[in-house]
């Protein structure tokens, strides 16, 4: 069972940066995570939290290649994609800075200290100190189309394009364009046995939302309208015609969805504020309801209105907990089948000193 302690801390980002947060994103093994604003991407550790390194791009990059959006961690934690509003991916190549043979840091802990025992990665072979990571921009790819959202599969890229692509790509930039795939081709259905599926009626319909799980076989997704399932890899390949989705019933307003691939759940956020957890058939394929995400109306009074739509979703490392957040505000924390262990909504944070101060 997971605990709230203490009260929330800010962090301060770059006194040289401009324009606004838009989005933090942990590696694979939750030691790193990096923060996207518009111009500038930073990469900081996560315990004791600082920030090891910045990039800052030029007004004269912003202006050619727009501003940074989102962003997608190599499964080593060696390589960063970010994208930008003008449908370029850039790409950035993480090392460890070596001194005398052996791994720097830029920070050293000592025992006794308030922070506890850093762990180590095996990704990056970090060891008892906050490594100190040397960041390079190695290149820049176009994209054809809007770029609505960018997930890393295996070793490569999936990038969903606002006309109705999804785009592989290899960490080196090099576009796969044999192996795109057109969204509105896969067939959909409410199960894998016996409903007959269809493919998507509208021309150059996309992916506002991806989330790759390699235990499901598949990856959840968000469409435009609302409309969200699970489309299954059959035989593990992201390929033309080895694709089949499955439709989460009787949902027509997500915003968002999290994977959880130790319970093997589906999480997606709603218009109304709400969630909605689903879980998979093992003999049908079908997307199940397991159980809603819903704030008492005795204690949060008017919150789904007043919070608006679900804005972010994320499933804690262990699969134990989920993080929701709203669009105007607000922070949720759900046990893995639906008690409420933690919300914002009800705190005065500004009362205490001890939050306000930057860290």
């Amino acid at each position: 069972m997971y605990f709230p302690i203490g009260w929330p801390k800010a962090l301060a980002l770059p006194p040289e940066d401009i324009g606004g947060l838009h989005a933090v994103i942990c590696n694979r093994d939750r030691v790193l995570f990096a923060v996207i604003t518009e111009r500038s991407l930073a990469i900081w550790y996560c315990r004791p939290c600082v920030q090891i390194v910045c990039h800052c791009r030029s007004e004269e990059s912003v202006r050619t290649l727009g501003t940074n959006q989102k962003a997608a961690w190599r499964p080593d934690s060696t390589s960063i994609a970010v994208t930008t509003s003008q449908g370029h991916i850039l790409f950035y190549h993480l090392e460890r800075e070596v001194v005398a043979g052996s791994g720097a840091n830029c920070y050293n802990q000592t025992r006794g200290g308030r922070f506890p025992s850093i762990r180590s990665s095996s990704s990056m072979e970090y060891g008892e100190g906050v490594p100190s990571i040397r960041m390079t921009f190695v290149t820049s790819v176009h994209i054809m189309g809007k770029i609505e959202c960018i997930i890393c599969v295996r070793d490569e890229l999936l990038v969903a394009t606002g006309n109705g692509m999804l785009q592989r790509l290899r960490w080196d930039g090099v576009v796969n364009g044999r192996m795109g795939i057109n969204i509105a081709s896969i067939p959909f259905s409410v199960d894998l046995q016996h409903s007959r599926a269809s493919t998507l009626d509208t021309p150059g319909i996309t992916f506002t939302h991806i989330e790759y799980s390699g235990l499901m076989g598949g990856f959840a997704v968000v469409l435009p309208d609302g409309r969200a399932g699970l489309v299954n890899t059959m035989a593990g390949k992201v390929e033309n015609n080895s694709l089949q989705g499955v439709w989460a019933q009787g949902l027509e307003i997500v915003t968002c969805v999290a994977v959880n691939n130790r319970y093997r759940l589906i999480a997606f956020g709603c218009t109304d504020g709400l969630g909605v957890v689903y879980t998979v058939d093992d003999m049908t394929g079908a997307l199940q309801v397991s159980h809603k995400l819903e704030l008492s109306t005795k204690d949060y009074p008017d919150a789904c209105m007043a919070c608006g739509p679900v804005s972010r979703l994320r499933w804690s490392p262990d699969g134990c907990v989920l993080a929701m957040a709203w669009d105007r505000g607000g922070m949720a924390v759900w046990s893995v089948y639906g008690a409420l262990l933690m919300c914002t909504l009800g705190a005065d944070h500004g009362l205490y000193q001890e939050s306000l101060r930057l860290h």
